[in-house]
């Protein structure tokens, strides 16, 4: 992975920097797409420090949205999962 992102038993999320760099977060615009694709957007996010799109790690099919952080943005953490994603 990089030092934006971690992957674990399915589950994809912001690592420790990331979320530091971000700031307070109020809110996700998710692209509500059915695969991830490496280098193409699936998020846009709101942050006191960031504007923009989040773009993908990895490929991969969603299985699901964390729909509790897509509500209370505010929550995310470096434990927090975003999406859940089956690999090929």
């Amino acid at each position: 992975m990089n030092d934006k992102w971690w992957f674990r038993d399915g589950f994809l999320g912001l690592t420790t920097a990331a979320v530091a760099r971000l700031g307070v977060v109020w809110n996700f615009i998710p692209r509500k797409t059915d695969n991830l694709s490496i280098g193409v957007p699936f998020l846009n996010i709101e942050s006191s420090r960031s504007l923009g799109p989040l773009v993908s790690p990895i490929d991969g099919k969603v299985v699901a949205w964390n729909d509790n952080l897509l509500d209370n943005p505010d929550q995310l953490t470096n434990e927090t999962w975003i999406v859940k994603v089956e690999q090929p």
